[in-house]
Order: structure tokens, then sequence, then C-alpha cells
């Protein structure tokens, strides 16, 4: 009996305890329904944070956000929770009509950030098919609602002149129209009065250089500061959210090498499988790229851990100092001070900077050990003797508040806060600059903490979209790297600014407009940052008219801009210019300065600068020897070939145009393929190769296939001409021998035969002396 009371007992919890679970599971679920549209977008956004969400979760993120924003998702899914909100409203309210889409109504009851989030969702095709069109028009009705993001991308539009749906496919940018500068600086300045990190760049860019706005220093300060402040706070941990990884990539120099992440992995690989076979040195290489998840590898804290342990087994120091970081910062499982504190003593013992400085934090700090100062300070002093960029930082913080050291020293500190700064230390760049603007421990002066204030801000999360930017073009997706690279020139950074030209000015996107117009703005923004490639496309576009009005005048005035950086490329131009006095006066010995200069500067312009120095011998010869003897009509004839005239941009730029004239496109072009083949069986295709690289000049290829056939023409002519009057001169003079021999006496052949005889024989004695 008592066993069956246990048993029914038993039974009885056991059903109370099932009743209580699913009642708790009800509840839960009732209140998962009944969700304010915020917390409905919080849901939403823990999905897109994923690094890998399936598609369904793409889909049922993508319904959230519709409904949050306050439309009516194109389907529902059974988990997606409704909005209090939109329960409440009644079924007759009709909403506003969207812009360009007046058969999507977005209802009173939207979230602004929603609407903002389902914008950037569906221009990533995230859940749903990119639609760049319909993005635009959710971020237009976000800024009205006054979502300070929205605000930025708003202005980045209106600023490079795609506040048009025309201007936009469902994929990208086909054409850009006229910018709307006063829009822009309106949609910028309300989204940095809320906080918004893109919009507060693109203002201190601009009040830095004067774009539309007053060039003010201390204004620019007042809007990189909160910003750079940001930044600052997430290099020092004290958020959960961690700096991009960012990779400084110019396109103009990478395009050669193709795919640099696929490369990388294939590195890093081939590391691997070392590692793997014991080679202690890429053990520790691999940790560490696993533990930063760079080199187009993702993080593996785990498998970091692993390799470097190995490492460190086999006495490795790095490894050691590498695997405390990871064990002080929880990143090889939980916290642990004790075994962080173990390496970092013992890979200091071997003079390694970073054990140093880790060891060193844990005394400043009291982590693990007890506090002192004094070990602190001599610690961060040896690693700082290596140059370490955190260790030099800490020194500062401890000269500033007094920690170690025997008195304050704001000088101290902001000589060590620079010396971390050149090293890219966020934190440093942050803090000197504030000792900048408040002229403690240095002179007051804006124009450094502006330039500070501003590299601090590009290493934040605003300045990822580069990464976007280069992650996309290796992808082959061009439009998305170009909007990308686009949002980041508009905030301001360099790199955006001159891939984006790069793309533009290659044809990687198809665009049009003024897309021309857009190449040479972004070209003058990157140039006025130091860019010199970009100062040389400027010039160009000057040179040719490419964008902006031909004017060789302003063309060679930057030119020299680009010469007084030493750039050979400069060089090579003025001298040109000087040459044909295209913009500059006329002078030919200048010109072989120019000339010369380009090849001390650059050994790889040796073949240019050598065709260039041949043709300008050819050019004085003509001007000091030719000309004064020619009759005046002909020299006024021969002078066109040696002038450039505007707007042809080569000496044979006028002939192109009349042999353009007189055939059709196509037999133009099929006679150049035919003249081209003739010189590839000549073997002389490479001599006109370099020559041929501009291509500015319609027609000019033709042209100068045609001269170098010309040319060789005559050089076989003239080796023709010059075997025949060799032959005749032979003949004739064989000929007056004959007949002379004939007059010749047996005496007279005898004595010559003896005078030849002493004259070979005083001939070989001489012959010995001089030898």
């Amino acid at each position: 009996q008592n066993f069956g009371r246990a048993c029914i007992m038993q039974r009885t919890a056991l059903l109370l305890t099932c009743c209580l679970l699913s009642g708790a599971l009800l509840a839960s679920a009732s209140e998962e329904l009944d969700l304010t549209a915020e917390e409905v977008l919080k849901l939403a956004l823990e999905i897109r944070r994923k690094s890998n969400p399936s598609w369904h979760e793409q889909r049922r993120c993508f319904a959230m956000l519709m409904l949050a924003a306050g439309l009516k998702p194109r389907e529902y899914l059974d988990d997606v929770p409704v909005p209090r909100e939109y329960k409440k409203l009644d079924p007759e309210i009709r909403g506003n009509p969207l812009w360009g889409y007046p058969h999507l109504e977005v209802l009173p009851c939207a979230n602004k950030a929603a609407v903002r989030e389902l914008a950037k969702a569906i221009m990533d095709g995230f859940g749903e098919d990119p639609d760049a069109r319909l993005a635009l028009a959710l971020f237009r009705r976000a800024a009205d609602m006054g979502d300070p993001e929205a605000q930025g991308q708003m202005g980045v539009r209106y600023a490079l002149g795609l506040q048009h749906l025309e201007s936009w496919d469902a994929y990208g940018i086909v054409g850009f129209g006229q910018p709307d500068e006063g829009a822009a600086l309106l949609h910028y300045y309300f989204g940095a009065s809320s906080g918004d990190a893109l919009s507060s760049m693109a203002m201190g860019y601009r009040h830095t250089f004067g774009l539309g706005v007053p060039k003010s220093c201390w204004s620019a300060t007042a809007y990189y500061e909160p910003v750079a402040q940001a930044v600052s706070d997430l290099a020092a941990g004290t958020t959960h959210e961690r700096l991009p990884q960012i990779e400084r990539m110019r396109l103009s120099v990478q395009s050669s090498q193709g795919s640099k992440a696929e490369r990388q992995r294939e590195v890093v690989q081939y590391y691997q499988d070392s590692a793997d076979k014991g080679n202690v040195d890429a053990q520790t290489a691999v940790g560490q790229v696993l533990n930063y998840g760079t080199h187009g590898v993702e993080r593996d804290h785990g498998a970091a851990a692993h390799y470097l342990r190995r490492a460190a087994d086999a006495g490795d120091v790095a490894a050691m100092a590498h695997l405390g970081h990871m064990h002080a910062n929880g990143l090889a499982g939980p916290v642990d001070y004790e075994t962080a504190h173990k390496y970092f003593k013992q890979a200091s013992r071997n003079g390694n900077p970073s054990a140093q400085f880790g060891l060193g934090f844990m005394y400043l700090s009291g982590l693990g050990v007890a506090q002192d100062y004094d070990k602190a300070f001599k610690l961060f002093s040896q690693a700082a003797e290596q140059s370490h960029a955190d260790a030099h930082f800490f020194m500062g913080v401890m000269h500033m508040k007094g920690l170690g050291v025997r008195r304050k020293s704001l000088q101290r500190a902001f000589s060590y806060f620079t010396l971390a700064s050149h090293s890219g230390h966020v934190q440093a760049m942050y803090n000197a600059a504030m000792l900048h603007m408040a002229g403690k421990g240095t002179a007051r002066n804006c124009r450094p903490a502006g330039s500070l204030l501003k590299m601090a801000a590009e290493r934040g999360p605003t300045a990822a979209v580069l990464q976007e930017g280069h992650e996309a073009y290796f992808r082959g997706q061009y439009g998305q790297a170009l909007w990308a690279y686009l949002q980041a020139a508009e905030a301001g950074m360099e790199l955006g600014a001159s891939n984006a030209a790069w793309l533009l000015s290659r044809g990687y996107v198809t665009a049009g407009g003024a897309v021309r117009n857009a190449t040479f703005s972004l070209y003058q923004r990157s140039a006025e940052q130091g860019n010199v490639v970009s100062l040389l496309a400027m010039a160009d576009a000057f040179y040719y008219g490419d964008g902006v009005g031909q004017d060789w005048a302003r063309a060679a005035a930057i030119y020299y801009e680009a010469y007084q950086e030493r750039s050979p490329e400069a060089m090579w131009n003025l001298g040109f210019m000087h040459e044909f006095g295209a913009g500059v006066p006329k002078d030919l010995r200048l010109a072989g300065r120019f000339y010369d200069m380009a090849l001390h500067t650059s050994q790889d312009a040796r073949l240019a600068v050598w065709t260039s120095r041949v043709w300008l011998a050819v050019h004085q010869a003509w001007d000091e020897v030719v000309r004064p003897r020619l009759p005046a009509s002909y020299a006024h004839v021969w002078d066109r070939v040696l002038v450039l005239q505007a707007p042809h941009t080569s000496i044979l730029g006028p002939w192109t145009s009349v042999v353009g004239q007189l055939l059709p496109g196509k037999e133009v072009i099929q006679l150049e393929l035919g003249l081209w083949k003739v010189l590839d069986a000549a073997g002389i295709t490479t001599v006109v190769s370099a020559a041929l690289s501009d291509g500015k000049d319609s027609g000019e290829t033709l042209m100068l296939v045609v001269a170098a056939v010309l040319l060789a023409v005559v050089l076989r002519m003239r080796a023709a001409r010059a075997r025949a009057v060799q032959r005749f001169n032979f003949e004739t003079e064989e000929a007056r021998l004959q007949a002379v021999a004939q007059q010749i006496t047996e005496d007279g052949l005898r004595a010559l035969a003896e005078r030849r005889r002493h004259r070979t024989a005083s001939m070989s004695g001489g012959g010995a002396g001089q030898q």
C-alpha cells in the first residue's frame, strides 16, 4: 500500500509540474505576441547581427521589420509577432503612401528606426531581393520622421546627386544627377545634432576644407570630437562592441593582384598545414590570425588557443605573451588572471614587449596581483623602449595622473601620447587631441587636434564601409563596392574617394548622367588630402578635358604640384608640355631637364624617357638646323607636325581627325587591325606598344601604326638604295681598274709588287710598335 501511495504521489507531482510548465510556456508565448514595435525591432536586429542566419530567419526578420515599420508584410509567418500598436489600429485607417510607391502605405504606428532598418535590409537583399529604389524611398520616409541615421544616408544621396529614383535600379547606381548641397547640409546638420556618426564626420570634413560651409578648424573639431570619443571608448573596451578590422587597401594598387582575401586564405592554409606538422613559428602566426580574425579568416578563439598552447609549450615567447592576453581577457575560456600572470612573467623575462606591457597592466590595475604602480611603471618603460604603442599610451596616462612618478607632468604625458598616436593608437590620438585643444602640456593648436580627431574617427564603426567595399569588389559586386566607397568619401575618408573615383574612371560601374563630373570631384577630394595619384588624375582631366573644360594651363599647374611631391609621371608630363608649348612656354632645354629628372626619380621611366629624348633631339635639330634653311612655305607646313593644337592632345591629333573624316569608322578599325598584323609579323609591335597606352585621341592608334609602317618602309627603301649605290660604285671601280691594268707593262707590275711588299713590311713593323 505504501508503495502504491508513493506512485500516486509521484504521478500527481509530475502532472502538476507539467501543468505549471505548460502555463509558463503559454504565458511566455502570450507575452512574446504582445510586443511593442520597438521590441519587435530588437528581435529582428538580433537576427541581423548573426554571422550566417538561415533563409527562414532572414524571412522572419524581414517580416518583423515590415510590421514594425508600419507596412503590411507580403506573407505572415507563424513565428512572427505582430506589434501591439499594429493590433490596436482601426482596420479602416489608411497610412501615408510611400514616395514613389503609392501602393505602399506606412501606417501611423510605424517605428522610424524600423523604417530605416527595413531600408538597409532591402538595400542589402536581406530576406528579400535587393531593391535600391525602394530603399531610397524608405530612407527618405525615415529621415522625414526624424531618424538620425536615415538623415545621414539621405545627406549622402543629396550630396552626390543620387536623391532621385531615376538614379537607381534594383541593384545600384545607374546615373548621377545634379547634387543638392543645400539639402545635403541640412540633412547632415540634423543627423549630426542627433548623434549620427556619418553626419558628424561629413560636417567635420566639410568645415575642415570649406566645402559648402565656412572653413573653420574649431567647428570641424566640434563635430569630430564626439565621434572620436566614442571610438576611443570602443578601443578601451568599455563596451561590448569592438573596433572593426579594416584593411587600408587601394584599388589602383591591388587591382592587378587578384582576390586578396582568397590569396590570404591560401597563405593562412599553407601556414596552418605547416603548424599541424609541428612548425612552432607557424603555430604562433596561425594562432594570432585566428584570434584577431584578419587576412580573410574568421575569428576562432578556441583554435587560436590550441595553436598558441602548442607553440608556448615548445618555448615560443610570442605565443606565451599572446596566450597571456587571451586568458586575461577571457578569450581562451573564463578569465584566468593566474594563468595570464604565469605566461606574462615567463615571456617578460625573455624581453617580450607585449608580455611586459601585459604584466605591467596587471600591476597597474591590480588584476590577479597586488596593485603596484612602481612595478607597472618599470614594466611599461621596458616595453616602451621597444616602441610598444600600448606601453607608450599608459606611460602617458601615468604621467598625466601622477601614478608611479614623483609628480604629474602633462608635457611628458603629451609626448608619450604623441608617440603612441604615430603607431595608430586610437586612445592616444584622442588624448593628444584633447591636450592640443586645451593647450595643456603643449601649445593650444587646433590644426593638429583636428587631424588627430579625424584619424581616430576614421578607425571606428563608420569606417567599416571601407571593408564592405573591399569585400564587394573582390566578389565582383562593383555596384555595392562603389556605394560603400561613396559613403566613406562623404565621411571625409580619402581612401573611399580614391577607390570610388578609380571604379568610375575604369568603367567597373556603368553609370550615366554627370558621372565624369562626379569622378573629377572624387579625385579632387582625394587630392586635397595628399594623394598624388589623384592629383595626377585631376591634371589629366584638365589636359584631356575629361569631365571639365580643357585647360592646359591649369593642367600644368597641377602637374607642377605633383612634381613637388617627386612624382615621375608629373615630371615627364611637364617635359612633354614644355617641349610642345602646351599651357607653358616652349623650352626644349627645360623639357630635357624634366625628362632627366623623371628618369632619376624612377628607373621604370627608362623606356619613356629614352623615346622622348630621341624625339627631343629630332625636335631640336628641326628648330635649330633644318627649319632656318627651308623656305617659309615649306617650314609652315612641316611646323604642324611639331605643334600641339587644341583640342587635340598629341601631335598626331590633327592628322587622325582628317583620316577619321575620310574613312568610316568600320574601315578605320579594319585598316588598323590589318596594319597591326603587319607590324606584328615584322616583329616591331613592341616598339609602338608604349605609345599606344594612352588612347585618349580617337584614331590616334591608327596614326601611330601608320607612322610606324611608313618608318619601316622608308628605312627599307633607304637600305635598298644604299646597297644599289654601293653595287654601282663597286662595278664602276672594277671597270676603271681593268682599263688601267691593260695599260701596265710587266716591268711596271713587278715594280708595283715590290713597292707593295715594302709597304706591307713597314706596316707590320709599325703595327707591332703600336700594339
